[in-house]
């Protein structure tokens, strides 16, 4: 599998590099980046389990959409605490959250990656990003944006959810159990753990900039 798709492999090992550098500097982690690192150890440990059942030729596609239930999730709690200075932007984070788990529940699939509840999530998640940056913009207490911790977790999950969001739109044609062998792995296998990759190394960076949150926010 790895000689076939290195990319997954390079992704799957990445994945371990921001966890290193917060259990490294966790004395200097705000409550965000500790969510943000109980999300990176849930993919971990999912990741794990996938290349496991892939190891063992068993069918894993609910491990891959159960994997994105719990992120989107996680992901929902993380923003929580992003926005927390503004509670009308708490409470549309709420609202999203609450769609976009209930249409994983109900469009959750074993056999197929489900496609169009990874749409909606990503759609979600950009417009967590997009609140986040509103708040950048309007209250102005961030002194140097380069050194926000906040500002590379955004900028890592907006890439992302940009990235594949129509990877999961055409799933159908990208990575049903249906599509050819040669498109699911420039999809899957290349383009998607690509982004992955990048969003490692980003939430990396974020990881890095927590010992400058202090100084750095008015």
């Amino acid at each position: 599998m790895s000689l076939k798709n290195p990319l997954t492999l390079l992704a799957s090992i990445t994945a371990w590099l921001p966890i290193i550098i917060a259990i490294y500097g966790r004395q200097k982690l705000t409550s965000e980046l500790k969510i943000l690192l109980f999300y990176l150890i849930t993919y971990v440990i999912f990741d794990i389990l996938e290349w496991v059942t892939a190891a063992a030729r068993l069918h894993n596609a609910y491990l891959h959409n159960i994997n994105e239930w719990v992120g989107m999730l996680i992901t929902g709690w993380l923003y929580f605490k992003i926005v927390e200075s503004s509670r009308t932007k708490q409470k549309v984070v709420i609202t999203l959250t609450l769609i976009a788990i209930l249409n994983n529940i109900f469009r959750f699939s074993w056999e197929e990656v489900a496609g169009y509840s990874f749409t909606l999530n990503k759609a979600v998640v950009i417009s967590f990003v997009f609140l986040h940056f509103h708040s950048i913009i309007t209250e102005i207490r961030i002194s140097n944006i380069l050194k926000h911790p906040p500002f590379w977790i955004s900028a890592a999950f907006l890439i992302f959810a940009c990235g594949t969001l129509f990877i999961y739109l055409f799933w159908q044609y990208t990575i049903s159990t249906t599509t050819q062998k040669e498109l699911f792995r420039l999809y899957f296998g290349n383009i998607t753990q690509l982004f992955i990759f990048t969003f490692m190394i980003l939430l990396s960076i974020a990881f890095w900039t927590s010992k400058f949150t202090k100084q750095n926010v008015e």
